[in-house]
This record gives structure tokens, C-alpha cells and sequence, in this order.
């Protein structure tokens, strides 16, 4: 095709194929394994993804009337490859809810809670919060220890253990509701690699209309902490704070309904939620561009009868993991998935117009919960695609006047979308795909 240089041409672009396919939203490539098969009762898995690219994951082996056992898969590489499980803790009490983490200096970190059954209240009498730990990437555990006793009461360890700082972490926890009918969640935050606990208050009582808050799970982000929260209505309710060990206000009810939810947050800068569902009946995931202050429409991950609400998902560098139970013809198995998080949006309605004032005016389509957009421009000169494209402008608002343009030349522009903590493609690759193209010819 050939330009005609008049005072001003404007020409707008659109790439072949393989542009449409960088253009796509929502694709991500996708793995899924399963860590382990048994025909015994599987419980409460997490997942822990390791400096080397493998992953652990622990979950219960065992139901409540028989022995139980804290069990641990490790896969070679990403989610491939899956050992056999094996036993890291055994006890003749009732084991709920291992957490497992690998800190920055590379020590795994397990903790888990247990009770034992009183035969005179014929009841679960809770004992504690317990530790255990490997120095040799998991291969050997320490005998469990516990770390945290809160005066009897039952504590639920419901969030995945995190290190937020080196050797700081955290994890979320409740207690059943009480004698006057209220339900507490919490974080415990440890400043000393696990050595010693302290409670942070997320919220005690009950909501109005006496609904009850429990199974925590907490997050931070580089712009504050979330923690939601299953509601006895069958929503989930958020908390935001400026830090881990501040101030939680009241939560406020969401537009998610489900139960046992978990965080994650991606370098993509995106929020993410996994929680179990009720209907359709199985597990579905949310995600926020905005820090949780709006969430978009739930969508299901897995589906059926023998999905379990037991689930955890960790986020590594821009993948999710996300980890199910299945139990089918009397079989359980821990099931993982490797998910790359989805890129925000690429920006559309991008144009482009000279001004009397030898200004270009660039403008596109404002896209809700996006921080900011990257402006690009590359020489145009005869081709029909752009060439090499450099960042010119970031902007806050959907629109840039360009007064660097020379006469006589071309130009070629196109825009990137920015969500949370999103950072520069040419740092990280976490941000949007590029707009369809405009060129523009000035004389």
C-alpha cells in the first residue's frame, strides 16, 4: 500500500493474526497434575512453590476416628513429576489445616493445628497451633513444636502461611463461634521466624443481622493488606488495612458468595481469589484490578459432586497455583494447577489527530481499575506494522498530546494498560498487550 503525503494523512492499522492473538484477553497457558492419590480420606491441602521451580504440598492423610498424619508431595519441576507422599507428622490426635512456606533463606516452614477427642464431652478439645521445620529443603522435618496457644480456644488455621519480610510471617485464623454466639478472625504475625507469635485483631462479633465471619485469608500487597472472609450468608466479606499489624475497619460484603476463600497477588498487580461455591457447586475464582475494592463476576475453575472445599492457591513471580481436593468411587486426590495470571486489558479506541498547533492528540478508551497507561511511538516511515517502539509517555487519564513530532516524518503509536502493582514490560513483563496500532504522517 502506498501513502499519499498530503498536509495530513491519518492511516489506522490493524495487525494480522498474530496480533489479534497478542490482543486476546483472559488467555494464559494452563498445566494441571495430580500431586497425590489415595484411597484413604485426603484433607486440607497448600502448596509451597520453591527457589528451584518445584513445588511441595502437605495436606492431612486420615480421617478423625483412625490416626492421622501430615503428609508432603515435592514435584521435580514446576508441577511435573510428583513423589510419593510421605508422612512428615504423625499424630493419634486431629490434625486441621497445614500451611507450608519456604522462607528467603530457604528454610520450609509447616504449621498446622490439632485437638484431641475428650471422651467424657464426647467433644474435640483444641490444644494449639504447632511448627515444624526442614533445613534440608524438605527431605527431613524437626519434631513439631507448639507456637501458639490462645486459652483453649479452638484456633483455625485458614490462610496460607506467607513471608512478607525476611523472616516475617503470617497467616490468618479464627475461632468458633462462642457461648454468646460470635466468631473472631485474626492474623498471627511472627517478627522472628517463627519463634514467637502475636495476635492482630481482624474482627470479633457478628455482622449485622447476626451473621458470623470465619476462615480467614490475608494478604499483602504493595499497596496494603486484604483479608476476606466467609460470611454465614453465603457472601464473602473484605477488610482492608495500610499494614498487617493495623487498624482492620468493619468489613463490608462483597459481590462474591462462597466459602473458604484464599489470596493471591501476582506480579501482574492483580488481585486474585479462589473460594469454594455452592452454585454452581464447586470452585470458582475472582479477580481485582483495584486492590479488592471491586471484584469482578466470579468464574468457575472446576465443577461436580466430588469437588471438595478444601483449597489453596499461592501466586509465584505471574503464576497462580491453584490446589483442589476430588474424591470419586471412593479414590480422594490432590489436585494442581500452573496458571499464568491474565495480563490486564489491552486498551482499545486508540487514535490519533494532528492539531493546528503541530500537537498530536492521542486518545483511547478509559479502563476501570487501570493505575495508569503507557504511551509508545516508533517511527512509521513506509511499513505497514510498526517498528521499534519506545516509551514516550505515562499518563493517568486516556489521553496524551505529543509535541515532539518532527514535519515531515511518521509515527506510529500505541498504548498499555497498568493495573496495581503492574510493572513495565521491559521490567517484568507484567504489563497489558499492546492497542491496535494508529500511524500518522505529518508533511
Amino acid at each position: 500500500m502506498r501513502a499519499r503525503y498530503t498536509s495530513v494523512v491519518l492511516i489506522c492499522a490493524v495487525l494480522l493474526s498474530c496480533e489479534n492473538l497478542r490482543q486476546a484477553v483472559g488467555t494464559s497457558s494452563v498445566n494441571e497434575s495430580t500431586a497425590a492419590v489415595s484411597e484413604f480420606s485426603l484433607s486440607h491441602p497448600d502448596i509451597a512453590v520453591l527457589k528451584d521451580g518445584s513445588c511441595m504440598t502437605v495436606f492431612v492423610r486420615g480421617n478423625e476416628a483412625g490416626s492421622q498424619s501430615i503428609a508432603l508431595t515435592r514435584s521435580r519441576k514446576n508441577i511435573r513429576g510428583w513423589s510419593r507422599p510421605a508422612d512428615i507428622i504423625r499424630t493419634a490426635w486431629r490434625a486441621q489445616n497445614p500451611a507450608i512456606a519456604q522462607l528467603m533463606d530457604g528454610l520450609v516452614v509447616v504449621l498446622f493445628s490439632q485437638s484431641r477427642f475428650d471422651e467424657n464431652s464426647g467433644k474435640y478439645v483444641p490444644i494449639g497451633v504447632f511448627m515444624t521445620e526442614s533445613y534440608d529443603d524438605g527431605r527431613t522435618f524437626t519434631a513439631p513444636r507448639m507456637v501458639i496457644q490462645d486459652n483453649g480456644r479452638d484456633i483455625q488455621v485458614s490462610g496460607s502461611l506467607r513471608e512478607i519480610d525476611n523472616g516475617r510471617m503470617v497467616f490468618a485464623a479464627w475461632s468458633a463461634a462462642g457461648a454468646g454466639g460470635e466468631s473472631d478472625c485474626f492474623v498471627f504475625v511472627s517478627d522472628d521466624r517463627g519463634i514467637s507469635w502475636r495476635k492482630i485483631p481482624v474482627f470479633s462479633g457478628t455482622m449485622a443481622g447476626s451473621i458470623l465471619l470465619s476462615n480467614p485469608s490475608v494478604i499483602q500487597t504493595e499497596y496494603g493488606c486484604v483479608c476476606l472472609m466467609q460470611g454465614s450468608d453465603g457472601f464473602l466479606y473484605q477488610s482492608s488495612a495500610s499494614r498487617i499489624d493495623g487498624e482492620w475497619p468493619v468489613p463490608r460484603r462483597t459481590n462474591l458468595e462462597g466459602a473458604a476463600p484464599c489470596l493471591a497477588f501476582p506480579e501482574t498487580g492483580t488481585l486474585y481469589t479462589l473460594f469454594s461455591d455452592t452454585w454452581p457447586l464447586g470452585i470458582s475464582t475472582a479477580r481485582s484490578y483495584n486492590r479488592g475494592m471491586t471484584w469482578e463476576d466470579e468464574k468457575p475453575l472446576t465443577q461436580g459432586n466430588g469437588v471438595y472445599g478444601s483449597i489453596s492457591l499461592k501466586a509465584s513471580g505471574s503464576d497462580l497455583f491453584y490446589v483442589w481436593l476430588n474424591r470419586t468411587s471412593g479414590e480422594y486426590s490432590v489436585n494442581v494447577r500452573q496458571q499464568a495470571a491474565d495480563l490486564p486489558r489491552a486498551p482499545r479506541g486508540v487514535s490519533a489527530a494532528l492539531l493546528p498547533d503541530s500537537t498530536v492528540h492521542i486518545r483511547w478508551n478509559t479502563q476501570a481499575g487501570v493505575d495508569y497507561y503507557v504511551v509508545y511511538r516508533g517511527p512509521a516511515d513506509s511499513a505497514d506494522v510498526p517498528g521499534k517502539m519506545r516509551m514516550v509517555h505515562t499518563a493517568a487519564e486516556s489521553r496524551y498530546a505529543d509535541h515532539s513530532i518532527e514535519p515531515g516524518k511518521g509515527y506510529w503509536y500505541q498504548v498499555t494498560a497498568v493495573c496495581g502493582a503492574g510493572k513495565l514490560m521491559q521490567d517484568t513483563g507484567m504489563e497489558s498487550r499492546h492497542s491496535k496500532p494508529v500511524r500518522i504522517y505529518v508533511k
